[in-house]
């Protein structure tokens, strides 16, 4: 029997780069021991976030172009993986890349990993007053709410840190009426995030995934590996 998840999670690299190019940022990725985060720095990275909010206030309430259905309204420090099991990647690997390697779900959730919390939108959905972009829009009436009361002093910082790190970094609008195979169709990844960056020791990874071209190459870097080396599954 084939699930629609498995106990492993895949994070691949490069996209958007020639093979070349993906394949040296999976060396160094293996040889830094660690996924990261922009700016890409070494160890377990920034445990922070950016908030897009202007600074204009008017009548009291904080004014905000940004908006959580559009993703552009918190930008949080977030490594990335896909809970999709191995023979079912094609479909992902032709929107980002088929260099990768994965770990067990126990391993990331150690360290903080979590499945997001996806939020349905659709053409239409302005319309309706309980779900889709509504539901977005109350959160950010929120967050404005919450914002004026940090900056009257009402609202500590570990408070705003626990609601946007442990809450708003893990809402992913989607969707619903783009086909699966569209690039901006971002259910079908199955997120998982992290906050910060994933160390790791070679020992901690299940597997690598890459064209058979690189094999010799990284076998000879990383003997270690061993039979964990992949060639990317095909449709």
């Amino acid at each position: 029997m084939q699930y629609a998840t498995d106990d492993e999670l895949f994070h691949f690299v490069g996209r958007g780069m020639d093979n070349d190019e993906k394949f040296s940022l999976l060396l160094k990725v293996l040889r830094e021991r660690t996924i990261s985060h922009p700016p890409h720095e070494k160890g377990w990275g920034r445990f922070g976030y950016t908030s897009q909010f202007l600074d204009d206030v008017w009548q009291g309430d904080l004014i905000s172009e940004k908006f959580l259905h559009s993703g552009d309204l918190l930008f949080p420090n977030i490594t990335c993986f896909a809970d999709i099991p191995f023979e079912a990647l094609p479909l992902h690997m032709g929107k980002y890349s088929c260099f990768g390697l994965s770990f067990t779900k126990r391993y990331v959730a150690k360290y903080g990993g979590r499945p997001v919390m996806y939020f349905p939108i659709w053409g239409d959905d302005p319309h309706n007053q309980l779900f889709g972009r509504m539901a977005l829009q109350r959160m950010n009436d929120t967050i404005m709410a919450i914002e004026v009361a940090k900056s009257e002093g009402q609202i500590t910082n570990d408070v705003i840190r626990m609601i946007y790190m442990e809450f708003l970094a893990f809402i992913k609008p989607f969707n619903v009426e783009l086909e699966n195979e569209h690039g901006d169709q971002v259910y079908m990844e199955r997120e998982w995030r992290k906050v910060g960056n994933l160390q790791f020791d070679v020992n901690d990874i299940k597997r690598v995934i890459l064209p058979q071209k690189y094999h010799t190459t990284l076998q000879s870097d990383f003997p270690e590996l061993g039979d964990r080396l992949f060639l990317p599954p095909s449709a």
